[in-house]
């Protein structure tokens, strides 16, 4: 019973408790697209390409790949994590939401082979 009140508290609570970003709108032109290749298989996380990204700055993006398995992650220039997506090898793109102090901003990564 007592778990029961406990999650009807945190519900209304709301998300504003929990820090929850809203997603910035969407420039006319699209999300900023960064063309990248693919890491190397097994290797440690490497740079594939930077950014400008309004409200925050420069953005580094480290991309790891394991056994078809695609990590992707966003970093600041203070090396704090602003974001991570995870994706498979063989898509075209992989979208990633990068926090920003205007909202979450949509970055469309594109693989090319």
């Amino acid at each position: 019973m007592r778990q029961r009140y406990w999650v009807c508290f945190m519900l209304l609570l709301g998300p504003s408790v929990f820090g929850a970003e809203t997603f910035a709108p969407e420039p006319a032109s699209g999300p900023p697209v960064l063309a990248a290749a693919y890491p190397s298989d097994g290797m440690p996380a490497s740079t594939v390409g930077k950014l400008l990204v309004p409200g925050v700055g420069e953005v580094t993006f480290l991309a790891n790949r394991s056994q078809g398995r695609l990590v992707l992650t966003a970093v600041g220039t203070d090396g704090v994590q602003l974001g991570r997506a995870e994706s498979l090898v063989g898509l075209g793109d992989t979208p990633i939401y990068v926090r920003s102090s205007k909202g979450l901003i949509k970055i469309l990564v594109h693989w090319k082979t």
